[in-house]
């Protein structure tokens, strides 16, 4: 466990985000949640600007969305997801 700890945080995803292939990034901040700070948000957003591949949505709720606030994560993806 200790070693997919290590390679967890040794990666550095930031280039796939920044120079997207293939479909659009979504990536979605809980509001009342500390995981994604406003450094990443920034970036992200950033990172939209550039190739208006990379979303990043606000959702009212905790870490576990999918507990907190589930209507809203279905209506996002209904909203994002192509037909």
């Amino acid at each position: 466990m200790e070693a997919l700890l290590r390679d967890f945080f040794r990666t550095d995803a930031w280039p796939a985000v920044e120079h997207p292939h293939g479909p659009d990034l979504h990536f979605i901040r809980a509001t009342e949640s500390s995981i994604l700070d406003e450094e990443g948000c920034h970036r992200l957003e950033a990172a939209g600007l550039v190739t208006g591949r990379v979303h990043l949505h606000h959702v009212e709720g905790g870490h576990w969305l999918n507990a907190d606030n589930p209507a809203a994560l279905v209506a996002l993806m209904a909203r994002e997801l192509p037909e």
